[in-house]
């Protein structure tokens, strides 16, 4: 239960990202960074349709989902240490501290989005999402292989990541109230990607898509 408990906390995360992200692209195509008018009208569509049909659309609705998922957490703590392993206290001291993953992350996107204020308040969102996926998955790996142990269940080959979440939501199937998985969006639809796991976060760009001239997510007059 409390794997299951910090690792559905992504959800919120991811969608909570969206609407983000969706802002500071609408925001930096207002203040005239034409590079962003795609990248803005396929989040805004993205996140009109979250709003409109799933149970993640607005933030009460969040904010509720990770209220009980730490509730589901924190209660299977022992009543002899109530709080001391809370869900929030384990996530706030599994988050590494990575300044300089807001840098790498513009560095990448700046072909794509040109070296500009928006591009830095987008990689900044992004940074943060990596960072709390990390914690994320640190907290519930940590409890899952706890329970492995105690069954004598032998220990996973390969680290949990964040692909892995991903097929919760492909298992879904195609259906109106599945979010896009937000690190499969942005290696569409700008190229880079995003590999995350408890021990690390590594970025990478493709630069077929990052230096196409036919890219459709950078306007004809700035190829």
């Amino acid at each position: 239960m409390q794997a299951h408990a910090a690792l559905f906390r992504f959800w919120p995360v991811m969608a909570r990202t969206y609407e983000q992200l969706a802002d500071v692209a609408a925001t930096a195509l207002a203040a005239g960074e034409v590079r962003f008018a795609a990248l803005s009208s396929r989040l805004t569509t993205l996140v009109a349709n979250m709003q409109r049909v799933t149970l993640l659309g607005t933030e009460e609705r969040r904010a509720d989902r990770e209220h009980a998922y730490a509730g589901i957490f924190d209660q299977c703590i022992p009543e002899a240490v109530p709080g001391r392993d809370g869900l929030e206290r384990q996530l706030a001291a599994a988050r590494a501290d990575q300044p300089e993953l807001a840098t790498e992350l513009a560095g990448r996107l700046a072909p794509m989005l040109g070296a500009s204020l928006g591009t830095g308040a987008f990689a900044t969102i992004l940074a943060d999402f990596a960072l709390e996926t990390q914690a994320i998955i640190a907290v519930a790996e940590r409890r899952q292989s706890r329970l492995n142990r105690s069954i004598g269940r032998p220990a996973p080959a390969h680290p949990f990541s964040a692909a892995d979440i991903a097929v919760h939501g492909r298992l879904l199937g195609n259906v109106p109230q599945r979010l896009p998985f937000l690190t499969e969006e942005l290696a569409e639809a700008l190229g880079l990607t995003l590999s995350i796991d408890a021990s690390g976060i590594a970025v990478s760009a493709s630069p077929d898509l990052q230096s196409s001239a036919d890219n459709p997510l950078i306007p004809a007059q700035l190829r």
